[in-house]
């Protein structure tokens, strides 16, 4: 038999370095995405992933359908609330406040920009 798995509702999972933020933030947003499918145009994707080392830093990806979707997103100052929305919802999970302005990445996509893009896996990169 190999080592037990802990689960993600172990609390002692989040002193390991390597899995705290990266669950931090999956807590954070799992609890605003239902209000941000809500929004017009909605918000229909999202994704994040971590720093290597563990760290604070982190990268996460909100998407819309469509470009013009999101385009009408940018020029209604949408984007802008979905980014303090974020913000607002990890620090109190427990992100740290002064990581928000200096390590964390906040960027908006669509479904058809990831497509053009070569799909997920050539977009992210």
């Amino acid at each position: 038999m190999g080592k037990p798995v802990r689960r993600t509702n172990d609390p002692s999972i989040l002193a390991d370095p390597r899995a705290r933020y990266m669950l931090l933030v999956e807590g954070a947003l799992s609890e605003i995405v239902p209000r941000l499918e809500q929004l017009d145009p909605p918000v229909t994707y999202h994704t994040f992933f971590g720093d290597f080392s563990g760290g604070p830093g982190m990268t996460i990806w909100w998407g819309f359908a469509r470009r013009a979707d999101r385009e009408r997103a940018q020029s209604s100052g949408l984007i802008d609330e979905i980014r303090q929305v974020t913000a607002t919802a990890l620090v109190a999970k427990g992100y740290p406040e002064a990581a928000v302005a200096s390590e964390l990445f906040i960027g908006f996509t669509s479904d058809e920009e990831i497509e053009a893009g070569g799909g997920e896996f050539t977009f992210f990169r």
